[in-house]
């Protein structure tokens, strides 16, 4: 093969994750027998949270359709930290409990959505054997000072889980913004900003707020 000539150890990780297969082997029976696997594994439980379809961003590539104002019912969170308290109580085996948030845009009504189920999830399973992180993905214009504070105290995993994703046009209906590039200028700051406060959060160290201006 060609490609293995040019780049062999790129297509050694391709082979050795089976993104590359030799013609003869059965791709769908081996689907069937990792899915097996991960639904009878009873160490490992992941749950991914939709708390609200809709989004400050309007990415082209993006494939949801936004629904304004949607969230999670105070009724749908008390049912999400009951199942959360019955998987604690009914998997004697568990090792790892993974709490992922998607959307739309997890962090929009982070407040009163996410933050009482991250906080019931966590001191569920403070001070037991099983492993609690939580993920996001995220645009990263919404994640300030207060927010990474709480993700850490939460065991949100700074190194694999704020998943950005930043080529998008942001929408603002209150604003007022007189270009589009101000207002691309504008995002692309704030979320250059939180991600210093990211890694500056996992040292235990919070750093000046830095004030970047709008280019007139």
């Amino acid at each position: 093969m060609e490609f293995k000539k040019i780049h062999q150890d790129f297509y050694d990780a391709l082979l050795s994750k089976k993104f590359i297969v030799d013609k003869f082997v059965n791709e769908i029976e081996l689907v069937r027998e990792w899915n097996k696997k991960l639904i009878e594994d009873d160490n490992f439980y992941h749950i991914t949270i939709n708390p609200t379809m809709n989004c400050n961003f309007k990415c082209w590539y993006c494939y949801e359709t936004h629904i304004k104002d949607s969230k999670l019912s105070d009724k749908t969170i008390q049912a999400i930290c009951n199942h959360i308290n019955i998987v604690f109580n009914t998997y004697p085996n568990l090792k790892d409990f993974k709490l992922s948030w998607f959307g739309g845009k997890p962090l929009l009504y982070y407040d009163t959505t996410v933050k009482p189920i991250l906080e019931y999830a966590y001191k569920n399973f403070k001070n037991t054997k099983v492993n609690f992180y939580s993920t996001f993905t995220t645009n990263g214009l919404l994640i300030n000072i207060d927010r990474i504070i709480d993700f850490k105290k939460y065991s949100v995993n700074f190194l694999k889980s704020i998943i950005l994703a930043i080529a998008g046009s942001i929408l603002v209906e209150t604003a007022h913004i007189t270009s589009f590039q101000s207002l691309q200028f504008i995002s692309s700051s704030t979320i250059y900003i939180n991600l210093v406060y990211i890694n500056c959060l996992r040292n235990d160290h919070i750093p000046t707020i830095i004030l970047l201006a709008c280019p007139g």
